[in-house]
């Protein structure tokens, strides 16, 4: 039985399941830190919620100082107003996406496969409005769609070389929209 529902939509399925979910981000910020930090819980939530925030904690790994400030910022604030409810599939998504991302050295794709992957979004059926909120356009910086289908930030997504378009392309099977092998 659901703990938690907006409009008669389950949350989560347990509590043990979201505190699963959240666990293995902190573990993944962990190793992405080489070990040398760690997170709360309500940071882990926040980490879920908001790619800026988890952007801004991965990129100061190196820095501990800077690492603990932007950690404790974030405990007082608490999540964004805008920010997504916490489902443990969310927290379970962005856990496995870290982990990807970390293994792969925080880097980016090539300009060439960028502008490819972009093209590909612009022109897909299953883009949305991110939302009218102001922060949300003007902080995070997503001034184009997101993808129906998976949630992202395109601007962001297309950007990591461990992501992947979730659609198949129906012209090409066995290729996703951006034209790459299907994961």
């Amino acid at each position: 039985m659901p703990t938690d529902s907006v409009d008669g939509v389950a949350l989560y399925e347990t509590e043990e399941e979201l505190e699963s979910a959240l666990s293995l981000i902190s573990k993944e910020i962990s190793e992405a830190t080489g070990g040398r930090e760690t997170i709360s819980r309500k940071i882990a939530a926040k980490v879920a919620v908001d790619p800026s925030f988890a952007g801004r904690l991965i990129a100061k790994r190196g820095s501990p100082e800077g690492f603990k400030e932007i950690a404790l910022q974030s405990e007082r604030q608490g999540t964004p107003k805008w920010a997504p409810a916490m489902t443990a599939r969310l927290a379970l998504d962005v856990a496995r996406g870290l982990a990807r991302w970390a293994a792969h050295g925080f880097g980016e794709v090539a300009e060439d496969v960028l502008e490819k992957r972009r093209a590909a979004c612009l022109a897909c059926p299953n883009l949305t409005e991110p939302g009218d909120h102001l922060f949300v356009r003007k902080t995070l910086g997503w001034t184009t769609e997101v993808c129906s289908l998976c949630s992202c930030a395109v601007e962001k997504k297309i950007r990591l070389p461990t992501e992947t378009c979730p659609e198949s392309d129906p012209d090409n099977p066995g290729l996703n929209r951006w034209g790459e092998d299907c994961r």
